[in-house]
């Protein structure tokens, strides 16, 4: 897939905002698992998508950090 596509957008949009959902779900020492898996699928799916600039590729990896970060933030306030 190229990033450049309206559809790949779309499902990345409708991807990462789920992947936050998942996250915020979390009440559970185990929830958080289930959502780290979620993330390692978010990032295979990134991994899938080709970008043809400098930009799309900063764009996606600070996406998979915010994430990642979000991720760490829960597990800290549980």
């Amino acid at each position: 897939m190229y990033l450049k596509e309206n559809t790949t957008r779309l499902a990345l949009s409708k991807a990462y905002e789920k992947t936050k959902k998942v996250i915020d779900s979390c009440v559970l020492d185990i929830h958080v698992e289930a959502a780290r898996n979620y993330v390692e699928n978010f990032r295979r799916f990134l991994s899938c998508i080709n970008c043809e600039s400098k930009e799309g590729t900063e764009f996606l990896k600070q996406m998979i950090d915010e994430i990642e970060l979000k991720l760490r933030l829960k597990y800290i306030s549980m």
